[in-house]
């Protein structure tokens, strides 16, 4: 049963209370982190509303109340037993014994001290309710109210218990400065509880308590207060007896665990549902039952959301206002140069420092700074309706579990990880606030889709969920091939979201409504893609149903990552021709290959063509393979993908007689040493060389330079890069091929890297050099003096002369 307007008084007056021995010790006389802030506002809280006069809810308060008879069951026990005497009186006659008469009777039942609440959730609100009566009981005189106080019981500790004894006892205080070291000097104070950590909390917040009554009220003042505690009801919560509901014990295990820690959610909460009384914030009629909710039905959403190592869901509830938000917050303001500066400031002014403290999980976050605004209040509705519409049925059926399982096409491959498997895993978890722009992005592009809709998962039709399927798809692909790297991008792209879903037509999937992409405004070459898929999906029931199949396939490639209009060009959107190509690309692309030690997919290409890539200053580049963020993808090889003449030297390969899918690495091999067979190249002059060739033959070349650069002379000869130019070490691709490939194994012959444009990197073989003279199209070979030189035009002179000088040696 619920009793709303249950005050404390109340509550001891009708049973009493018992803080059970599995419960933790009191914990919010603390002082350290942000409990003592914490306090103040609660105890702050509290005498305000008693000097104003005013109403104050705390929330519910959920336990069981234990020591009230149930006389349908006292009578089965009754019959029962009268059952049993009855029994064993026939079968001792039966063997010659007596028992003489007998009766069941009715215990005395006087003793009220045997009803008492056990709060499963609330202790530490309880608690504190109790020193604010006591402090203002003792102080007042209140000698027979003291002795109901003592119905409010520890059981955590002996010293607890005798403790509370001690305050509620006649002993006189004289309520001086130091309240707290008075208490501790009384008789009947032992030393060794200042060993028990409730003991400890409760002195230290009597102290506060005191400090806030002791020169500031008078004593006419005090007994108003008492009066509202105690008569007018000022200060009360709402108490949930849960054995009325004959619910399973995992509920309270669940209950229990969110009482563990004093979290800034608990105070967070108290503060919202004031806020929601006292303003009227929440007026929807499918949210009127908000604080029932928020314990039951919406806290099993993070309840089963968490792993199987956490025992507590607080954080991950605060965490998820925060990220709810964080949208709102940064709309009502623009970002310049990564900072947020205001437009309109209500009561606080907002920076990049601010915001670092929203986005992270850090002890300094103080929600009233950031929630008590128009901005938060005006916005609450829509993060309570999200939690209903996910919310978990009396009947069992979870709402969740079906939005899980909708997005989890796509949600398993831009965003699962080791930990979460799942939408819900991932987004109502405490630690959802450290996640980047581009996921936070993604949560509010579904939560907004869902709140469009406005109902219930479990009411979705299946054509309801293929068209979240499809939207989840196409956002999915636009969100993760953009850069959304600051709030600035953060506004922008979730302004473009919020603008889709304004003009979406819910009865016709987004794949129809594929002119609403275009006025987004994420990256063109992603729109243009995700547009060009709609349009081949529209005809899917006249052409052909494997379409849909085949375009997921292709988007959901590690390394293609939703781009895939490469692979649409090169067969020619013919479904037959998309298969093939895409079976074809798959392999080639997988981590085995890309970072195949012997460079087989680069040396194969350049077999076809020169697949480099230009960089700025005369620069290019043979491709990282780093399957990193989407810039990485976006430098290195969709450079490829996203080039006409390029790709074209792709599909060469692909299409290549040898080549077989089913055999990657040997078809490769085979193509590059039919290459080499017949493209001789020792006697080419250097002129006529280029410098791909000494790729394709020499593995060993591509492992210099951390940014896999070369750098141009007369755009014929390449200089290796160690870094991005040549401030940095560098070598000349001739000369290095030449060690690499012909005396790799003979220390004799050094290569000698350079730093400075100025300078000629090459060989050193003793007192010889060897260099390219780029200008002059020859290697020359010089003695010490640099006065005698050789001069050769091919590989095979070169090599000759150094094979030469070795054998001297």
């Amino acid at each position: 049963m619920s009793i709303s307007n249950y005050t404390f008084w109340k509550l001891l007056n009708d049973q009493g209370v018992e803080i059970p021995s599995i419960q933790r010790d009191y914990a919010q006389g603390r002082n350290y982190g942000k409990i003592p802030i914490i306090r103040k506002k609660f105890l702050e809280a509290i005498f305000s509303a008693l000097d104003d006069k005013e109403k104050l809810g705390l929330d519910f308060v959920y336990g069981k109340i234990f020591g009230l008879r149930n006389e349908e069951e006292y009578k089965r026990n009754k019959k029962a037993i009268e059952s049993l005497l009855h029994s064993i009186k026939t079968y001792a006659n039966s063997i010659d014994l007596t028992i003489g008469e007998t009766s069941v009777a009715e215990k005395d039942f006087e003793d009220q001290k045997l009803i008492y609440l056990i709060p499963l959730d609330g202790q530490q609100r309880l608690t504190t309710l109790f020193l604010v009566h006591w402090y203002l009981a003792k102080r007042l005189g209140k000698v027979s109210d003291l002795a109901i106080l003592k119905n409010f019981k520890y059981k955590t500790r002996k010293s607890s218990e005798s403790f509370i004894n001690l305050l509620c006892s006649a002993d006189k205080l004289e309520f001086g400065i130091n309240l707290k070291e008075e208490i501790i000097n009384l008789e009947g104070f032992s030393n060794t509880w200042e060993n028990d950590p409730t003991v400890n909390s409760m002195l230290n917040v009597i102290g506060e308590i005191h400090e806030i009554f002791v020169s500031n009220y008078s004593e006419e003042q005090l007994l108003s207060f008492y009066n509202g505690l105690t008569a007018d009801d000022l200060i009360y919560f709402d108490f949930l007896d849960l054995k009325d509901f004959n619910l399973s014990d995992d509920l309270y295990v669940k209950m229990n665990a969110r009482g563990k820690q004093l979290s800034d959610f608990e105070n967070f909460k108290a503060w919202l549902f004031n806020k929601i009384e006292q303003e009227n914030l929440i007026t929807d009629q499918s949210l009127t039952d908000y604080s029932l909710n928020f314990d039951i039905s919406w806290n099993d959403i993070f309840w089963n959301a968490k792993s199987k190592n956490v025992y507590e869901i607080d954080d991950s509830y605060f965490e998820y206002f925060k990220l709810s938000f964080l949208s709102h917050f940064i709309n009502d303001y623009v970002a310049k140069e990564n900072s947020i500066i205001p437009i309109k400031a209500e009561e606080f002014y907002l920076n990049s420092e601010v915001v670092d403290i929203l986005v992270k999980k850090s002890i300094d976050f103080d929600f009233e700074k950031f929630f008590d605004n128009n901005i938060f209040k005006k916005n609450l509705k829509t993060y309570f309706r999200f939690l209903e519409l996910c919310k978990v049925e009396t009947t069992g059926e979870s709402n969740m579990e079906i939005l899980d399982s909708a997005l989890q096409e796509f949600f398993s491959f831009y965003l699962e990880n080791d930990t979460c498997k799942t939408f819900s895993q991932f987004y109502f978890s405490e630690n959802i606030m450290n996640t980047n722009w581009w996921q936070k992005l993604y949560f509010f592009a579904i939560q907004r889709y869902i709140l469009k809709v406005d109902k219930y998962l479990i009411h979705y039709s299946q054509e309801d969920l293929n068209h979240l399927s499809d939207y989840n798809r196409i956002i999915s692909n636009l969100i993760f091939n953009t850069y959304v790297d600051s709030p600035d991008d953060f506004k922008n792209y979730l302004y473009s979201i919020e603008v889709l879903l304004d003009s979406l037509d819910l009865s016709k999937s987004l794949i129809f409504q594929n002119d609403l992409i275009g006025d987004t405004s994420f990256r063109k070459i992603q729109k243009d893609e995700e547009i060009t898929k709609c349009e081949l999906l529209q005809n899917i029931k006249e052409v052909d149903t494997d379409w849909r199949t085949a375009i997921v396939s292709a988007e959901k490639h590690p390394y293609f990552y939703g781009q895939i209009n490469f692979i649409l060009k090169v067969s020619e959107k013919v479904i037959d021709a998309f298969i093939t190509v895409f079976e074809k690309l798959d392999p080639l692309f997988e981590r085995e290959i890309l970072n195949h030690k012997s460079f087989i997919l680069q040396r194969s290409l350049l077999t076809k063509g020169n697949y480099f890539v230009s960089k700025s200053n005369n620069k290019e580049s043979f491709i990282k393979n780093t399957f990193g963020t989407v810039r990485d993808r976006d430098e290195n090889w969709r450079q490829v993908f996203n080039n006409a003449n390029k790709v074209q030297i792709l599909k060469s390969l692909i299409f290549d007689v040898d080549y077989d899918k089913e055999n990657v690495e040997d078809s490769l091999d085979r193509i590059i040493q039919k290459y080499v067979a017949s493209n001789l190249i020792d006697e080419i002059n250097f002129e006529k060389l280029h410098y791909k060739e000494l790729y394709i033959r020499c593995p060993q070349i591509f492992t210099y330079g951390r940014e896999n650069l070369i750098q141009l002379f007369d755009g014929h000869y390449a200089y290796q890069l160690n870094s991005s130019s040549t401030i940095g070490y560098f070598n000349e691709l001739i000369t290095f091929y030449i060690k690499n490939l012909y005396f790799d194994d003979l220390d004799i012959v050094k290569y000698r890297f350079e730093i400075g444009w100025n300078h000629n990197p090459g060989l050193d073989i003793e007192n010889f050099k060897v260099n390219l003279i780029p200008s002059e199209n020859v290697i020359n070979v010089t003695d010490g003096s640099l006065d005698n030189y050789d001069v050769y035009q091919n590989l095979k002179g070169v090599v000759e002369k150094i094979e030469s000088l070795v054998s001297n040696i």
